[in-house]
């Protein structure tokens, strides 16, 4: 099976070079790749921020109770992760950094003073906390970059900038907020420490990243896979053929995941037992599921649990595609880079139910814009129990595709208008927050329908039963 051990160390042809050097002309012309000035850019932005966050150290130490000069010893450490780790970052990529804190500063203080001490920077805007996420962070913008900040503790004395996060032993005697939020960072390192070739893998990944968001089967929130999950199933790949070219490691991507025999899991390493890990043999919720893409690090965990069998097929379905559009290569003098990742034009067939924002402020925040994508999910897995809907799924833009059964003329409003009341008690949501679910046919907006208003909290829905009535 593919899943079992190295398949082949054959080194690249003639032919496989000049593939990769297409894909890196490709990659370019599509904008996937950042330039010199993007890339100074961010690492200006991560100076800036280990600053911020030192000059923040020191100053909530000395109101802890340090001395001022033992509190100018006390520093942070900060880790990336995600696609700036990865050596993946592209023009729009954001940064994504763990701040490593000394003991004696608590996540209330991260969340409090901190957080207030990075408002008051002039270089940071679209300052939102999280601090009640599975994994809390502050999301900003620096320098107009925008960043992703965690925060982790360490549980004994010592110093930040002197912990070796890979090692399991920064894990003993941590809360599990703090656990959670090192894990991005310590499975970024663990994945770039696995792959032969970090040059060929990153140039692989890059592809494979333009390809899923591409095919809109890129999004962790929405159900499909994110940046890790992509990221672990190419490493795989590269240690599978660990002298191919990136071209190679591409068309190879294809081919050994359209075969792969799910759910039987994909893991850089073995992965060690332990009190979180990923175990289907004894939690009944790690049985189910679909897709098990294992982190490297430990506690391994599985980085798809969010796959549902809607998403699986889609996935599956666009896999299927690029392994097929690569096998008809033939004679052809590239490799079809560009059919294999040609954008899903998910509006030209299906039904769509768009959720649109409103707010009484001019905008919507990002807290409430974040919240009801999160949920976007949960209106899919509704949608299908309504008869006569074959399938729904959803995409990029607050979308969901609806699949209607032949003959079928079903009445989604109850749906959408329970989940609206779902999405409504939210309580985050401010006053005047608002979204609106409305209906989509074919890639052409549907006439305007009369729309019903159903509270006084400014939360309606269009009457999406008529125009898919009428339509099928």
């Amino acid at each position: 099976m593919v899943q079992d051990a190295l398949i082949s160390a054959a080194p690249p042809t003639a032919r496989d070079i000049a593939d990769s050097r297409f894909l890196e002309s490709f990659l370019a012309a599509s904008g996937a790749l950042q330039d010199q000035r993007e890339a100074d850019l961010r690492a200006l932005v991560a100076r800036d921020l280990l600053a911020l966050c030192n000059d923040w150290c020191r100053e909530q130490s000395v109101r802890m109770g340090l001395s001022a000069a033992d509190a100018q010893a006390e520093r942070v450490a900060l880790h990336a992760f995600g696609s700036y780790r990865l050596g993946v970052a592209g023009r729009d990529s954001d940064v994504d950094m763990l701040c490593l804190g000394p003991r004696q500063l608590r996540r209330e203080d991260f969340f409090g003073s901190l957080a207030e001490a990075l408002r008051r920077c002039p270089a940071v805007t679209e300052l939102v906390a999280v601090p009640d996420a599975r994994v809390p962070l502050v999301r900003m913008r620096i320098r107009g970059v925008e960043v992703d900040l965690l925060y982790a503790r360490l549980a004994s004395a010592g110093r930040p900038e002197e912990v070796d996060i890979a090692d399991d032993s920064v894990l003993d005697g941590m809360d599990e907020a703090s656990a959670l939020s090192v894990a991005g960072a310590r499975v970024a390192g663990a994945i770039m420490s696995l792959v032969p070739d970090q040059a060929a893998f990153c140039a692989a990944l890059r592809f494979v990243k333009l390809w899923a968001k591409g095919r809109c089967v890129y999004s962790n929130t929405l159900g499909y896979l994110g940046g890790v999950s992509w990221a672990i199933l190419v490493a795989r790949v590269c240690q599978l053929y660990p002298a191919a070219a990136p071209s190679t490691l591409v068309a190879k991507f294809f081919r050994v995941y359209s075969a792969w025999r799910w759910p039987a899991p994909v893991a850089l390493r073995p992965a060690a037992p332990g009190e979180r890990a990923w175990d289907p043999r004894s939690r009944p919720a790690d049985a189910e599921h679909l897709m098990p893409i294992l982190t490297p690090a430990h506690p391994a965990m599985n980085s798809a649990y969010n796959v549902w069998p809607s998403t699986f097929a889609a996935i599956s379905a666009e896999i299927a595609r690029g392994s097929a559009i690569a096998e008809m290569r033939g004679d052809a003098p590239t490799f079809p880079f560009e059919a294999i990742a040609h954008p899903y034009d998910f509006a030209s067939s299906l039904v769509l139910l768009r959720v649109s924002l409103g707010a009484a402020a001019p905008s919507p925040s990002p807290a409430w814009a974040g919240y009801v994508e999160s949920r976007a999910r949960r209106l899919a897995a509704m949608l299908e129990c309504v008869p006569g809907v074959a399938g729904a799924r959803p995409f990029p833009g607050l979308a969901i595709g609806v699949d209607v059964a032949p003959g079928a003329r079903p009445d989604v409003t109850g749906a959408a208008r329970a989940w609206l009341a779902e999405v409504r008690a939210w309580p985050g949501r401010r006053p005047g927050d608002a979204a609106t679910v409305v209906s989509e046919r074919g890639g052409r907006r549907a006439p305007p329908p009369k729309r019903r208003r159903l509270d006084d909290c400014n939360v309606k829905i269009a009457g999406a039963e008529q125009i898919i009535g009428s339509d099928y």
